[in-house]
C-alpha cells in the first residue's frame, strides 16, 4: 500500500514527507493523477465536493471514501456509476431508486441491475430481455450474486434461463 502511495505521489512530483492532507490544491493534484489518494486527505477535503469529484473522475472507486454527506451528492453519484455501474451497490437507497441513476449504472454495467432498489428491480424484471441483457450478462450476474441463483433468476425472463440452462 505504501509503494501505491508513494508511486501516486512521484507521478506529481510529490513524496510522502511533502504531502499536506490539508492543503486543498496539492491534495487535487494528486487525486488527478490517483483518486484513490483521497483517503489521505483530510476529512475536511474528503467532504469537498470539488476534491471528491476530480478523484471520483479519476477512479470511481474514490467514491467509497467520500464523506456520507458527497455520496448523497447526485452529481458526484453519477459520476461513480457513469465510470463503474457496480459503484451503484454503495449508493444511498433514495438515489439507488433514481431513474438517471440506475440507467447510467445500467448502462455502464447491467449487472448494475443486482444493486438497483427493489422498486426499479420490479418495474423492469419483465422487461429485462428489452433491457439488453446476453449470456455474457447473466453470466456476470452469477458471478456478481457469488453463485446464488435465486437471487440472480428473480431478474430474468424465461428466455435467459436458458441460458442457466446451458451453463449448469
Amino acid at each position: 500500500m505504501e509503494n501505491d502511495i508513494e508511486d501516486a505521489y512521484e507521478k506529481t512530483g510529490f513524496y510522502c514527507n511533502e504531502f499536506n492532507p490539508n492543503d486543498i490544491m496539492q491534495v487535487i493534484e494528486v487525486v488527478e493523477n490517483d483518486g484513490i489518494v483521497l483517503s489521505l486527505a483530510s476529512d475536511r477535503l474528503k467532504n469537498g465536493r470539488d476534491v471528491v469529484m476530480k478523484a471520483v473522475e479519476q477512479s470511481a472507486h474514490a467514491f467509497l471514501i467520500a464523506s456520507v454527506e458527497l455520496k448523497r451528492d447526485k452529481g458526484i453519484v453519477l459520476k461513480a456509476v457513469c465510470k463503474d455501474g457496480l459503484v451503484l451497490a454503495f449508493v444511498s437507497e433514495d438515489l439507488k431508486n433514481d431513474k438517471e441513476v440506475f440507467q447510467t449504472a445500467f448502462q455502464q454495467n447491467k449487472s448494475a441491475l443486482v444493486s438497483a432498489s427493489t422498486e426499479i428491480r420490479e418495474k423492469n424484471e419483465k422487461n429485462i430481455e428489452k433491457l439488453g441483457f446476453d449470456e455474457d450478462d447473466v453470466i456476470d450476474l452469477i458471478k456478481i450474486s457469488g453463485g446464488n441463483l435465486n437471487s440472480v433468476l428473480q431478474f430474468l425472463t424465461p428466455r435467459s434461463t436458458l441460458y442457466l440452462d446451458y451453463l449448469t
